[in-house]
């Protein structure tokens, strides 16, 4: 009986109703440490695959704010696209890792990765050559406030946007939903990124990208601020998917937003690469920072990863500010003009 009574699940919560009041505390069981392992060279070659994709594949999408009129509403379509694999990927995923194993869950993943772009490779077409020879490092770019002040905004505001896609299934995890769970929720809040793509870039189309953009962060803070009472399974597929939808249009208005800063669109390559060298900054600090602002000792689930969602909410209202200021110095106060 003790064997049994030790392999069961601990319950993720126990009530302390010792202070004789109504109110129960939710205090999790401690649970033993997890030593943290080595990947070594099979690590280091998934970073290597993963950033070799993202740099040849990420510009492609970002070079359609070059086509004048159609810019959001061309943005939109793929951006709406793009998310279809970010739903499929994680349950694929779950299924081949129990079945096949890690090391041909990842080959299988690499080839139905290398049949969908070999259709791009059959389909697209490569831009004219440009008529002068473009600078990778434009330093006059930087002398533009409000595009600089924007590019710093897009680095707190991707410090904060990815905590929760980070830390989903740890926290889902310290809460004891289960693990097959934990894959269900990040396909859910890709699903719900989808649905989110299209009314901010409607919306985009009509009153510009910042102006958009502003609501969108503020709103995302507050859900993050907000996470912290998030306890159980429903809670916590609730706030997510409401967190993605909110975020829809954080990931694809950036891009149009840079593009409508740019005056001479002959240096809208050098400004996206400048402005995505920057946001990197913040995707690599972010995570780190709001993991380190956890209370790991705490036997309190909910305070225990309270930090993380302070950091992430405090970081896109700090892009929230910068935001407004960068429209300001621009356009001042007048909505009618789009940026």
């Amino acid at each position: 009986m003790e064997e049994t009574h030790k392999n069961e699940k601990s319950p993720p919560y126990t009530s302390d109703l010792s202070s004789g009041s109504s109110q129960s505390s939710l205090e999790q069981v401690p649970q033993e440490s997890i030593p943290r392992q080595d990947g070594g060279f099979r690590a280091w070659s998934q970073v290597l695959g993963c950033w070799l994709l993202f740099m040849n594949t990420w510009l492609v999408p970002h070079r359609i704010p070059q086509c004048g009129d159609y810019t959001v509403l061309l943005h939109q379509k793929e951006n709406a696209g793009c998310r279809n694999p970010g739903v499929v990927y994680p349950l694929m995923m779950r299924e081949l890792f129990n079945k096949v194993g890690f090391g041909w869950a990842v080959r299988i993943l690499a080839f139905v990765m290398l049949g969908g772009l070999s259709m791009s490779l059959l389909l697209l077409k490569p831009l004219t050559q440009a008529k002068r020879k473009r600078a990778i490092l434009n330093s006059t770019s930087l002398r533009d406030a409000p595009y600089t002040i924007f590019i710093f905004a897009y680095a707190f505001m991707v410090a904060g946007v990815y905590v929760p896609y980070f830390f989903i299934q740890s926290y889902a995890l310290d809460l004891s939903i289960d693990e097959s769970m934990t894959f269900n929720v990040v396909s859910i809040m890709n699903a719900a990124t989808f649905f989110g793509r299209f009314p901010y870039n409607y919306l985009a189309d009509i009153y510009g990208g910042i102006a958009v953009l502003v609501p969108c962060c503020l709103a995302t803070s507050i859900i993050l601020f907000f996470w912290r009472f998030t306890h159980d399974l429903g809670g916590l597929i609730a706030i997510s998917a409401t967190f993605c939808f909110v975020t829809g249009g954080l990931v694809s208005l950036p891009a149009v937003t840079i593009a409508n800063l740019t005056q001479d669109k002959s240096e809208y390559g050098t400004r996206m690469g400048i402005g995505y060298t920057v946001a990197a900054i913040g995707a690599l600090l972010g995570n780190p920072i709001a993991g380190l602002a956890r209370k790991n000792d705490s036997v309190d689930v909910l305070e225990r990863w309270q930090g993380a969602w302070f950091v992430a909410g405090g970081a896109l209202l700090v892009a929230t500010a910068l935001m407004i200021w960068a429209r300001v110095l621009r356009a001042g106060i007048d909505m009618s003009i789009k940026i």
